[in-house]
């Protein structure tokens, strides 16, 4: 089953008190260490209608810790508005928006060192009239954050998830919609997120979980499709669903933090927040449902290929079997050819690129590649139900599989050349150590016909050797190690080095092993002239020059005795 994350949709009418409290969430940060007491700062963020009366300058906060079964603080806390109250307007997928006012407010609070503490907010009344809760505007308001230091196998403080501001989920009904949630979450903590009961509180009674009317529940707050229902994204990226029902409810999450409990080797939840917005389902135009369509497709190497699309869609639309997509021959029968699809998805699961990998023994020849309906009776879907259509493109495998033949322990030199040229216009060799020899003639790179052989005169131990194939307007690189049992040092002692991808758009990866670690690379041009350098601080470096032309590249690595060149092939 997919997953559909939910757009901002349309808002049906809904009657408010006085207030016109929408909804809020609240969050903490650790601040310093102030002797038995740890400082917190506590965020509150309250979300009313445009056309309500003023939230006002202050809010108060309660703050509860307690230490195993004892309570050991009991405080409300001022918080002030921190910035001057501003609209968030909300977009859907139709034509329209909807206002909402932000206010927010901050304050600061001590607790006690290694404690239990809870901080919430509450308030009455919500808005009449809300489908999914029971006597709607008899019921009031409740948020909180925990935070839990009582466990001394994991660290004393602790920064909740500090999330976006939401304000309101308004989606379109009979459509795929998407509500993002992005976040900051600074401990590197894992999180996960949950559908809550909404709360609201009682002077005698503490908080209480909300009565929903029949047929509504936390887990489902509106009614949507069993083949997309309303849910939301553990990693807490989104919500997700198809509403069928125009209504009104209430959405509640809890974003939990966990941290590794260093003794019993297990997760433990160390805080949470918790977020309490409204949900309502209009009809709308789903006007951005527009189709997609393919951009470009392009072959990055023999076997991999990248299609572009004209507006992203939602990655798990993709089905586990990419059956949406299929390689035919010119003659329209199926050929067994896809090994993996890949997608790099943003924050809230679109992708606008898919990466193929093609099957090894896919050979050199057009083909097509068509993209329709897959198993779930769908091809790929973006925002606002956008779909794309059924359409096939006409590409080209331009090299039959080869590979470089010749000795890989040569006492210094050694005669190589590929096992099967099908296809290929040219060669380029390059070494990055040594000299090449065509009929004698030394050069330090050169260009052969696919036939040529290759003499390889090496100077260290080891070192590589690399062929280009170049044909039917695209490049490859094929790359081995040769190491001559006359020269050298052993290739475990130097370590190797290598580019991904290869070719590439000036944007790639520099690995190396940890030898080189301390030492420089240099990138020059095929002339040796030196365009770019730093220090090899870590065995992955990034790097990014798209500013460089086509071409052939080199990569050199030294770090003290031990050095190393590889090619870097930019299209």
């Amino acid at each position: 089953m997919k997953k559909w994350m939910l757009f901002l949709g349309v808002m049906t009418t809904m009657s408010l008190n006085a207030s016109h409290i929408l909804g809020g969430q609240i969050w903490y940060e650790y601040v310093t260490s102030v002797g038995n007491n740890d400082q917190y700062k506590i965020h509150l963020e309250l979300y009313r209608e445009f056309t309500g009366v003023g939230l006002g300058s202050a809010q108060t906060v309660n703050v509860v810790s307690t230490m195993g079964s004892v309570t050991n603080l009991t405080t409300s806390v001022s918080l002030v508005l921190s910035t001057p109250e501003y609209s968030l307007s909300i977009q859907n997928c139709g034509a329209s928006t909807f206002t909402v006012r932000v206010n927010e407010y901050e304050g600061y609070v001590n607790i006690p060192k290694n404690s239990s503490t809870t901080f919430y907010w509450q308030t009455c009344c919500r808005p009449f009239g809300i489908d999914g809760i029971s006597n709607s505007s008899g019921t009031g308001f409740y948020i909180e954050a925990k935070l839990n230091l009582e466990n001394p196998s994991v660290r004393g403080y602790e920064n909740s998830v500090k999330p976006s501001p939401i304000g309101i989920l308004r989606l379109v009904q009979g459509i795929p919609n998407q509500v993002a949630t992005p976040y900051t979450e600074s401990d590197g903590d894992s999180i996960y997120a949950t559908l809550k009961p909404a709360k609201e509180y009682n002077a005698t009674n503490g908080p209480s979980n909300l009565v929903y009317a029949p047929g509504y529940s936390p887990a489902t707050p509106i009614h949507s499709d069993t083949l997309m229902p309303f849910g939301l994204d553990p990693g807490f990226n989104g919500f997700y669903g198809k509403p069928t029902t125009i209504e009104t409810s209430v959405v509640s999450v809890r974003v939990d933090n966990y941290v590794l409990d260093t003794v019993s080797n297990q997760p433990f939840r160390i805080g949470y927040i918790n977020i309490d917005i409204p949900v309502t389902v209009g009809v709308g135009t789903a006007s951005n449902a527009q189709p997609i369509y393919i951009a470009s497709y392009q072959a990055s190497s023999v076997h991999k290929a990248s299609v572009a699309l004209g507006s992203p869609v939602y990655s798990s639309s993709i089905t586990p079997n990419f059956s949406e997509l299929t390689v035919t021959d010119l003659n329209a029968q199926p050929v067994s050819a896809i090994s993996s699809v890949s997608a790099f998805t943003n924050l809230y699961g679109l992708a606008d690129t898919l990466l193929i990998d093609y099957d090894t023994t896919l050979t050199s020849g057009k083909y097509w590649l068509q993209i329709a309906k897959g198993s779930d009776s769908t091809t790929f879907i973006g925002e606002c139900g956008g779909t794309v259509p059924d359409t096939s493109f006409l590409f080209n495998i331009p090299f039959h599989n080869s590979a470089i033949v010749g000795p890989q322990n040569p006492y210094i030199s050694g005669f190589y050349h590929l096992s099967n040229s099908e296809n290929i216009d040219s060669i380029l060799w390059t070494t990055s150590s040594g000299t090449l020899l065509l009929n004698g003639n030394p050069y330090s790179s050169l260009v052969t016909s696919p036939e040529d052989s290759v003499e390889l005169v090496c100077s260290v131990s080891p070192t590589n050797l690399m062929a280009i194939r170049f044909g039917n307007q695209d490049a490859d690189t094929l790359d081995i190690t040769i190491t001559p049992t006359g020269i050298g040092v052993p290739e475990a002692e130097l370590g190797h080095i290598s580019v991904t991808p290869n070719p590439n758009n000036g944007i790639f990866s520099l690995k190396v092993q940890k030898s080189f670690l301390g030492g420089r690379f240099v990138l020059t041009d095929a002339l040796g002239r030196p365009l770019f350098s730093g220090p090899l601080t870590s065995e992955s470096l990034e790097i990014e020059l798209p500013e460089l032309n086509p071409g052939i590249y080199y990569i050199h690595t030294t770090a003290g005795w031990n050095s190393k060149s590889t090619a870097v092939i930019v299209k």
